[in-house]
């Protein structure tokens, strides 16, 4: 308790700042989210809107004063990174959607929270490897999805190629700190990110893992501490009012394009995991 009140004081005074599976044929069909916020993007960092993000919950542990990012799948099922929740118990972490003034809106934290049931990390993650950095946060109870709480899907494939050779751009938000001076955003954040090509990409990092993808401006910094997790939302760039889930924000070097594990590649473990879970829900987008 101690610790969750330092980080609401902390946020208070700002510191500066769906197709069903071929195995199931009972599993609920999503259909891609629709929201006109592509035509206003910006290529900095700014205070989302209100509810301009209704897929966006924040994550938060009543043992350390954690923050990180997640996406609402559905009304079970938050997606993560596994560097944000390996290692604890169920019953230390929470889940807050429809958040968005974190200063104002955590004073009524007890209310707001969603208790986790269940914590899934990816098999193949190792704490010392930025590969399958993943992990599924399956909530005691569900919630009830609404205009500050909505759901968004995941491409059924892999579309990084297509999004590039588009020129596509994409979306970050969170309420993360880009340097140690600034501290935790009271206000969600968003900025608009290209897509970085692989090759380019590798300049700065040397290697990536083949789950990973790359978005930013190199020389600028956009995200940093707290933003783990988040979701990397992009257009369809034919129908750019279809929006998707492409990435989750893993790790960044400094002034570096950010990077980003994809999320196609793992429809089919998530709704394995949530079948095995008695949850019918598919994940993926109809288009």
């Amino acid at each position: 308790m101690g610790n969750l009140f330092i980080f609401i004081v902390l946020l208070s005074f700002g510191l500066c700042i769906a197709l069903p599976s071929s195995h199931d044929h009972h599993r609920s069909v999503r259909i891609v989210g629709k929201l006109p916020f592509y035509n206003a993007f910006n290529s900095t960092l700014e205070n989302a809107k209100q509810n301009e993000f209704p897929w966006m919950v924040m994550i938060y542990s009543n043992k350390s004063p954690i923050i990180c990012g997640g996406t609402l799948l559905n009304s079970h099922t938050v997606l993560t990174t596994a560097q944000c929740v390996n290692g604890k118990n169920p019953n230390e972490i929470f889940v807050l959607p429809g958040i968005w003034n974190a200063a104002k809106e955590l004073t009524n934290i007890f209310t707001k929270r969603h208790v986790v049931s269940k914590i899934i990390i990816h098999e193949d993650f190792l704490k010392t490897s930025p590969e399958n950095n993943y992990a599924i946060l399956l909530l005691a109870k569900p919630y009830e999805l609404k205009s500050n709480k909505k759901s968004i899907c995941i491409p059924q494939r892999d579309n990084t190629d297509y999004l590039l050779e588009h020129n596509a751009m994409c979306v970050m938000n969170g309420w993360g700190k880009i340097n140690n001076k600034l501290g935790y955003s009271r206000i969600l954040k968003k900025v608009t990110l290209p897509l970085v090509h692989r090759d380019n990409c590798v300049i700065w990092y040397y290697k990536l893992s083949d789950d990973a993808i790359c978005a930013g401006r190199p020389g600028r910094k956009f995200v940093g501490q707290g933003d783990n997790g988040g979701p990397l939302v992009c257009p369809d760039p034919k129908m750019p009012e279809n929006l998707m889930l492409v990435g989750i924000y893993s790790y960044s070097h400094e002034k570096a394009p950010g990077v980003y594990m994809k999320v196609a590649p793992i429809a089919t473990w998530i709704e394995d995991h949530l079948w095995a879970n008695n949850l019918r829900y598919s994940v993926t987008c109809r288009m």
